[in-house]
Order: structure tokens, then sequence, then C-alpha cells
């Protein structure tokens, strides 16, 4: 292997393990917070939390574990690999 195509496995690899970390992290946080909820509605409020709309955090929370689920990691270390293999010079 070149040193270019060992930079790029580097780069790779701790690009699929900061983006593990994140997505652990927000899907955590996530949960948390939606179980905090979940408690305090049953707890306190009679309504069926079942059914409750999302609040106003849900959502963006969402979207953005989705955004970085670890599903595009591997597309995007390929498409790192494809432009290292094929970039100018």
């Amino acid at each position: 292997m070149t040193p270019v195509e060992i930079n790029a496995l580097t780069i790779g690899a701790a690009y699929v393990v900061i983006n593990y970390i994140v997505v652990g992290i927000v899907v955590g946080s996530l949960l948390y917070e939606l179980m905090k909820e979940v408690r305090k509605k049953k707890a306190y409020s009679g309504v069926d939390w079942r059914t409750h709309a999302p609040s106003r955090w849900e959502m963006p929370a969402l979207i953005t574990a989705f955004a970085l689920s670890p599903i595009s990691l591997p597309a995007s270390f390929l498409l790192l690999l494809f432009l290292l293999e094929y970039a100018p010079g």
C-alpha cells in the first residue's frame, strides 16, 4: 500500500469511529430525554403517552440521528477512497 492509501484508510477509520460515537451520544441523549418525558406524562398528566404529539426537540433530534446514521458511513468511506484513487495529481 502506498502512503496515500494508508492515510486514506486512517482518515476513513477515524471518521467511522467518530461518527459512531456521535450517533451514540445523540441517540442516547434522545432516548434519555424521551423516557424522562414519557415518565413525566405517564405519572402526572393522565394523558395517553403513547399517542402524544412529538415535542419541539424530538423531530430535529431524530432527523439528526438518522442523518448521522452508520448506514451512510460505508458509502462515505468508499467515496473517500474513490476520490483519492482518481484525484488529479
